[in-house]
């Protein structure tokens, strides 16, 4: 038992942010030019992004993946367009609002709303306030199209996409990117 506590504590040392529970998680799908989106009791910890031909599991485009967290809730939302090969980092573009709830993917065309890519920021809350980045965030990316990304860290949710098209838009030669940053408490 002790040994158990004391690996808590260095586990809490090393990740100093929100921990985000994994049991409860499920992969959300869209087609070109959908807004896949996590439930509002749900954070983004991964995604899947596909070219021209619809390369996701299940057929998709894109992928996010959402994880049920007890006492969370998204409130104000925005949605941020890119073109092929673009970063959008929600807590770069949008204030308060750090936390990725939807993304939309295209193939060869710009199908979203007239833009290759889109990506819905929004506030994310606890009990106790705002949460969002810490400021401790790490790009990854994959040039493996229907590849899926996850934020490696317990207390590291999505924050911000690269999407492209039929090519290798994103930086590193890579279909697309994210954005993962470690969730923490916001100064209000």
């Amino acid at each position: 038992m002790l040994a158990i506590t004391i690996a808590s504590i260095l586990i809490g040392l090393v990740y100093g942010g929100i921990q985000v529970p994994r049991e409860d998680c499920e992969w959300k799908g869209g087609h070109y030019g959908e807004l896949p989106k996590c439930d509002g009791d749900q954070i983004a910890v991964g995604m899947c992004g596909s070219g021209s031909r619809q390369d996701c599991e299940g057929g998709y485009s894109t992928l996010i993946e959402c994880c049920r967290f007890e006492g969370f809730y998204n409130g104000h939302c925005e949605v941020y367009s890119g073109v092929y090969g673009e970063e959008i980092s929600c807590p770069d573009k949008a204030g308060s609002l750090h936390l990725v709830e939807a993304v939309c993917g295209s193939g060869g065309n710009a199908d979203c709303d007239g833009h290759s890519h889109q990506v819905q920021c929004c506030e994310g809350h606890m009990a106790d306030g705002l949460i969002g980045s810490s400021g401790n965030c790490d790009w990854k990316y994959t040039a493996e199209y229907g590849g899926k990304l996850q934020c490696g860290r317990s207390d590291e949710t999505v924050m911000g996409w690269c999407g492209s098209g039929r090519y290798r838009d994103c930086p590193h030669d890579a279909v697309h990117g994210i954005l993962c940053c470690e969730l923490a408490k916001l100064q209000q």
